[in-house]
């Protein structure tokens, strides 16, 4: 898989890291963390095994996972999508966001307060 990286700026390849090296190299979009029986105890979450017993229901294991990280989605945006002005401060003039997302957005069609106001362009 690849994605956009500002801070690189180019296109990267994105790994799952395997090893504290790998993840050092790589960019994570996305992470998954085993939970094991801790989340299921606190909400008593069990399931009935496929072999029937008297013992009690065991709890179920869980993961907690971000299939997209909502920050870095926001920042990529914000990043990719600012448009500034001229000159050595470099004022917001504006912001270009995907067409796609508009029917989600909440406000104007202004970003930014004060001086530093900007339309939004839906491209």
């Amino acid at each position: 898989m690849e994605a956009w990286m500002p801070g690189r700026g180019k296109w990267g390849e994105v790994r799952f890291p395997s090893t504290l090296c790998d993840y050092q190299a790589d960019k994570q979009i996305t992470s998954t963390s085993n939970c094991t029986d801790y989340q299921s105890r606190r909400l008593h979450i069990r399931y009935r095994p496929s072999t029937e017993s008297d013992a009690p229901l065991p709890f179920a294991h869980t993961l907690n996972g971000t299939a997209a990280a909502i920050p870095r989605l926001l920042v990529a945006l914000l990043e990719n999508g600012v448009q500034l002005g001229e000159g050595e401060e470099k004022r917001i003039e504006g912001l270009d966001l995907p067409r796609a997302l508009k029917p989600f957005w909440v406000g104007g069609d202004v970003v930014g307060c004060g001086k530093e106001k900007g339309a939004i362009r839906w491209v």
